[in-house]
């Protein structure tokens, strides 16, 4: 397994690989209203949700990446098109809307 962080810190934007600890009481109902195309990057969206209310996201040194199966490399949603966006696409598209509607991430 690999170990990709080897000093922790505070970081911008949460990545979900494997989980990530969040308590409920981080988000409200704006989080659950999440504009087509958006809903697809989740790691932005919801890193996006806690700056908005300045909660710091927090990365811990050590954690192994999980293991994969071959449905990894054939059905990722980080490869996927989805309403006619990429990955990178919808990933502008949120931190663009983060920033117009929320003025975060200027």
């Amino acid at each position: 397994m690999r170990c990709p962080v080897a000093k922790g810190g505070y970081v911008d934007i949460l990545q979900g690989l494997g989980g990530a600890v969040i308590r409920p009481e981080f988000f409200d109902d704006i989080a659950y209203t999440i504009p087509e195309v958006i809903w697809a990057v989740d790691d932005v969206w919801l890193s996006g949700m806690l700056a908005l209310k300045n909660i710091s996201i927090w990365l811990p040194a050590g954690v192994e990446e999980p293991e994969t199966t071959e449905a990894h490399d054939i059905s990722s949603l980080y490869k996927a098109t989805i309403e006619g966006a990429g990955r990178t696409e919808a990933n502008r598209r949120c931190i663009e809307y983060m920033q117009n509607t929320f003025g975060i991430w200027r």
